[in-house]
């Protein structure tokens, strides 16, 4: 699996390697309401987008995994109580099982 990863990674770099050789033009980039505007590599402005959207998604994903992680904490230990007022409770006899005389 490990080799599999290194592969799939390998591969990655070298196609973004290969893009980033491809597209060495400038590009200009207009903030169209602000009056800001800056010319830069084209494979800058896609890779640059790429690691922006790379980074939310992995702290979004993240954030939901520590709310699910807090909600199973938060069952566990309704179950671990419920089992304790279980143990701690006496049993009872069914109506029906009693003797009636």
């Amino acid at each position: 699996m490990r080799i599999l990863i290194r592969l799939l990674l390998a591969i990655i770099i070298g196609v973004a390697a290969i893009f980033s050789v491809s597209n060495r033009t400038l590009t200009i980039i207009d903030f169209y309401p602000l009056p800001f505007s800056t010319a830069a590599p084209l494979y800058t402005i896609v890779l640059g987008a790429l690691a922006v959207g790379l980074l939310l998604g992995v702290g979004v994903s993240t954030l939901s995994r520590l709310r699910l992680k807090l909600k199973v904490r938060n069952n566990l230990k309704r179950a671990e109580a419920a089992e304790m007022v279980l143990k701690n409770k006496p049993r009872e006899v069914p109506h029906s099982l009693t003797k009636s005389t």
